[in-house]
């Protein structure tokens, strides 16, 4: 039986704004990537929403795949993640956040994709 060489990458990065600090795990896959979020011992798997773009007229669309299905705040990041990356980015974010926190997080992430687009 022959042993085939792992596809996925995994990327771990962290940092702290506010009094929160955030943990973020990047799983890269070959047409997509999934961006695990938790904050202190927050560690479950609770949300996950995927952002893909349509062929068809080429818009974006988000859903929330499992948790609450009424969390904007997901939804939004998720759609701007997959718009920049260009690929299908499925986001998992594990703790509460309010609205005020969505363009720090953003900005966390989005400050990676750009010193390590390599890792997305």
């Amino acid at each position: 039986m022959e042993t085939l060489k792992s596809n996925f990458e995994v990327y771990s990065f962290s940092s702290k704004t506010h009094e929160k600090e955030y943990s973020f795990d990047v799983l890269k896959m070959l047409d997509s990537v999934m961006i695990v979020v938790t904050s202190g011992q927050l560690k479950d798997f609770t949300q996950l929403a995927m952002g893909v773009m349509n062929p068809i007229g080429g818009k974006h669309i988000t859903t929330n795949i499992m948790g609450s299905f009424d969390n904007d705040f997901l939804a939004s990041i998720v759609s701007m993640l997959s718009k920049k990356l260009k690929k299908t980015v499925y986001l998992s974010l594990n703790q509460p956040i309010n609205h005020m926190e969505v363009p720090v997080l953003t900005k966390l992430i989005v400050n990676e994709i750009e010193k390590s687009p390599e890792c997305f």
